[in-house]
């Protein structure tokens, strides 16, 4: 798949520049990012998960006397939580952003980098 190119206003030490961004970012889904209830809920899934796999290995390790095995199912747990809270599944992009369009006409769309802004 060729690489998209978007524009995108972005801060800057000095004020407001246009950055030029290259590669397709959505592989799994196109079209698709992730939405802001989609990264909370991400980031929901991964402390529960991290957290329920440290509970489990902790009580394993303490039970069988095996730091390897309780060192090993924890791992085993950041992988779950990784597999399940980092890539863009689509459940994670049901409230999309909707954004306003672009105004060509209006008076400050060509504000060179550093100019203070009218009004």
């Amino acid at each position: 798949r060729k690489a998209t190119h978007v524009a995108r206003d972005t801060p800057s030490g000095r004020g407001w520049r246009k950055v030029r961004l290259s590669g397709d970012t959505r592989t799994l889904h196109p079209g698709a990012i992730m939405d802001f209830a989609g990264q909370r809920l991400s980031e929901l899934m991964y402390q529960i998960t991290i957290l329920l796999f440290a509970v489990l290995s902790f009580a394993v390790g303490y039970a069988t006397s095996s730091f390897r095995t309780m060192m090993l199912l924890y791992a085993a747990g950041v992988v779950v939580a990784f597999v399940i809270a980092v890539p863009d599944w689509p459940y994670f992009n049901l409230h999309p952003q909707h954004w306003l369009a672009v105004d060509a006409s209006h008076p400050n769309w060509d504000v060179k980098v550093g100019a203070p802004s009218k009004g």
